[in-house]
């Protein structure tokens, strides 16, 4: 180990005196090697015990300070992932979440109070804003789609609720994602949700997330069926504001969240490499250059490359869909319903408040039957099950025979005989009833009792002033 870090040491002063410090075959032990990140655009080397920043014309080469207990084995890559924010400084975030680390003077800096709590084993963490967000995730085995904010206060996790506008995402882990500006766009992942289902299983979904209104929003699915369905953690570089580069154990996918496209290339092809010498979770990249990790002779001994981001973003020429032209522009579409709902929805307000203006004058000019009863301005008769089902034949007819009583529902217990002398009694009643109207009408309301004019033995009702049906102010707003 000390001669591995002695030729490291004799041969990073060799280069510093030719004057190129960020050399193509810097080597070294990949067990030794912590953290692989940028330090205010120059490359920082963390290792067990040292630091070396490096850039193109200087080299630091520091003592570690010591990392106490168990983190002294634990605060590695594997288990804890590097998240810089806007101000340049490095934060190292425990993979399944918990332990929070400030980088800064060579030395690590525990800020928060939490513990290894292993909610988000997958999870997804960026800065935003001075926070540091974590989404989605799985928990002994089961997948969430749980948010959660790191508050530098009180130095503890708080969970996210989303709005109740939002629509529900599938639980995830390992999805693909990329913060711009307000909004988070994922995509892809696995879920394992179900109760009793052990079995995981790939998504296609692809959700925007609005972070200052916390509502998700499904954009479309997928086209590509198995390139995205598990993102390796870290392994992924910013291109500009609306493109990303994404590693996994074999290949190089650029992704368009601006145009929804994305173009997968093999490691060989755009690095020369085998993918079995490439290590696709230590990659970082500054506005030009990218830099990454191989282990040629597949000894576990890396060295540092370096090749220019264009270079490699150049090679990605024939991009394709990401996700259906039908799903993808469902936003645009959301638009035009939600304009036409909003106009649709002023204009119902405006007919319905209209309508219900004209109902207190509708109510002072008109007799209404409504169920059992007849009202008039502010009089109100109540009518029998009989008068009622009387009532309604004659506004129905403009001429009802007797006998087309006796047909009525509410007289078929009764027989022939008691039918002759019942229902002439009902309709007495019922025009007694009507003439209670005609007293606060001012003008007589009766039923006009005629015979057929070709058979004298017929006898015919018909209602004298017009009466009309009435079910309720919604009912009356609706007829037309």
């Amino acid at each position: 180990m000390r001669k591995k870090l002695l030729f490291v040491i004799l041969w990073l002063i060799s280069f510093s005196l030719s004057g190129k410090i960020i050399p193509d075959n810097f080597q070294f032990d990949i067990d030794t090697l912590r953290f692989f990140t940028l330090k205010n655009e120059k490359l920082l080397f963390i290792f067990n015990s040292s630091e070396y920043i490096l850039s193109e014309n200087n080299i630091e080469i520091n003592k570690l300070n010591p990392i106490e207990g168990v983190y002294y084995k634990t605060l590695t890559n594997r288990f804890f992932e590097n998240i810089n924010d806007s101000l340049g400084n490095i934060y190292f975030v425990r993979r399944d979440l918990g332990e929070v680390f400030k980088y800064e003077n060579n030395s690590f800096e525990r800020m928060d109070k939490s513990s290894h709590i292993k909610t988000s084993k997958g999870s997804f963490k960026f800065f935003h804003k001075g926070n540091i967000l974590s989404f989605f995730g799985t928990h002994e085995n089961t997948s969430s789609n749980i948010i959660l904010d790191f508050n530098f206060d009180s130095k503890e996790w708080d969970k996210i609720t989303p709005s109740s506008l939002s629509e529900v995402p599938y639980p995830r882990s390992n999805a693909f994602f990329k913060n711009i500006g307000d909004t988070i766009h994922y995509f892809g992942g696995q879920t394992n949700s179900h109760y009793n289902d052990k079995k995981t299983r790939s998504l296609r979904d692809y959700f925007i997330f609005i972070i200052p209104e916390k509502v998700h929003k499904k954009i479309g699915d997928l086209i590509p069926k198995e390139l995205f369905v598990k993102s390796w953690n870290g392994a992924s570089i910013e291109v500009d504001n609306s493109r990303s580069l994404f590693f996994n154990e074999k290949d190089v996918i650029l992704v368009d969240f601006k145009n929804f496209t994305y173009q997968s290339k093999s490691i060989q092809s755009v690095f020369g490499c085998e993918h079995e010498s490439f290590n696709s979770s230590l990659i970082t990249s500054t506005d030009k250059k990218l830099y990454y990790l191989i282990d040629e002779k597949l000894n576990n001994e890396y060295a540092l490359k370096s090749i220019d981001l264009i270079n490699i973003v150049d090679q990605f020429n024939n991009p394709t869909l990401l996700i259906d032209s039908s799903t993808y522009r469902v936003k645009d579409l959301l638009k035009i319903i939600l304009t036409a709902f909003t106009i649709f929805l002023a204009c119902f307000v405006a007919y319905a408040l209209f309508r219900l203006n004209k109902l207190k004058g509708f109510k002072k000019q008109n007799i209404l039957k409504q169920s059992n009863y007849i009202t008039f301005n502010k009089t109100i008769v109540n009518l029998s099950f009989e008068q009622s089902s009387v009532l309604d034949l004659l506004i129905e007819n403009v001429k009802v025979k007797l006998s087309d009583f006796f047909e009525l529902p509410c007289f078929l217990e009764y027989s022939d005989t008691y039918k002759k002398i019942y229902v002439p009694k009902i309709l007495k009643e019922l025009e007694f009833k009507l003439q209670i109207i005609s007293k606060n009408k001012g003008k007589k309301v009766f039923l006009e009792k005629s015979k057929n004019k070709f058979d004298k033995r017929i006898l015919e009702y018909r209602l004298k002033v017009k009466i009309l049906p009435y079910k309720g102010w919604f009912f009356y707003i609706f007829s037309f």
